[in-house]
């Protein structure tokens, strides 16, 4: 059994060693700083591959840190799919909104197509809101053919709540001129717009299992907020205020690589529920 056991110690170090060196190479340039072991443990929890953090740093994001590749990662933003992005013209476009692009499932076609339509100079959070209520380039078509001069804004407002074209049409027919009233109409009949079909329509918070277990991750969370706070209240005063600042940031910073994980496992159940 000791046997076992330091021969399972070895291997481990040396995976840890491995991992330094994989992920440090690719984090080394332009002499930012080194990694700590729980960055790359969160890394490796989620299958980040060393090659797919030096391709994002070459596109420009050079200081990008832990966090925000690993959000990239989860949501499968390819460097092609950045790269792509970039090339429509969001050239200074941020790790943020990249991440809630493919969050979305917005791809490049989709944004080409509703700049098509007459919206040239759309930002970022437009189509994301777009996407979000499952807004179609034929469906901005049709919303446009009753109101040339619709915004976007309109057009999102209308979509969540499920105003068809053809509902418009019999407003107006009613004798209702203003077509830009937003009421509950029934559910529009054409099929939803699906770029990405390895992503599922439940979201995060449909799998049960994920609710379970993030629900475990929220009571432990409070638990040592709670055991803190008592530590501190019964702490001299003259305790240092920037010892109290560093532990808040470490206790965000903990919350932040628990939502990384969940992310990742309801991705991962996500993928085999498709398979099955």
């Amino acid at each position: 059994m000791d046997l076992f056991r330091k021969h399972l110690l070895s291997t481990g170090l040396a995976l840890c060693g491995t991992l330094h060196l994989l992920f440090g190479a690719a984090f080394s340039e332009d002499n930012s700083r080194p990694l700590s072991t729980r960055e790359i443990s969160t890394l490796a929890t989620v299958n980040v591959p060393p090659e797919y953090v030096q391709q994002i740093r070459n596109l420009g994001y050079s200081d990008i840190s832990v966090r925000d590749i690993v959000q990239l990662w989860t949501v499968r933003a390819t460097p092609e799919y950045v790269r792509q992005i970039r090339e429509l013209g969001y050239t200074d476009i941020s790790v943020r909104d990249i991440t809630q692009l493919s969050a979305v499932n917005v791809t490049p076609e989709y944004v080409r197509q509703i700049r098509e339509l007459g919206y040239s100079d759309i930002s970022v959070r437009d189509i994301v809101q777009l996407a979000a209520v499952n807004v179609t380039p034929e469906y901005i078509r049709n919303m446009r053919a009753e109101n040339p001069g619709i915004s976007i804004r309109d057009i999102v407002q209308l979509a969540a709540t499920n105003v068809t074209s053809e509902y418009i049409a019999k407003m107006k027919e009613s004798g209702l001129a203003n077509s830009k009233i937003v009421v509950r109409a029934k559910p529009r009949t054409h099929e939803r717009f699906i770029v990405h079909s390895s992503h599922t329509e439940s979201g995060f918070f449909s799998n049960w299992l994920t609710q379970l277990v993030l629900g475990i991750c929220l009571i432990i969370a409070a638990g040592g907020a709670v055991a803190y706070l008592n530590r501190s209240s019964r702490a001299p005063s003259s305790a240092p205020a920037e010892n109290i600042d560093q532990r808040l940031s470490a206790f965000e910073q903990r919350a932040t690589d628990v939502q990384d994980i969940l992310m990742s496992i309801n991705d991962r159940l996500n993928r085999r529920m498709n398979l099955g």
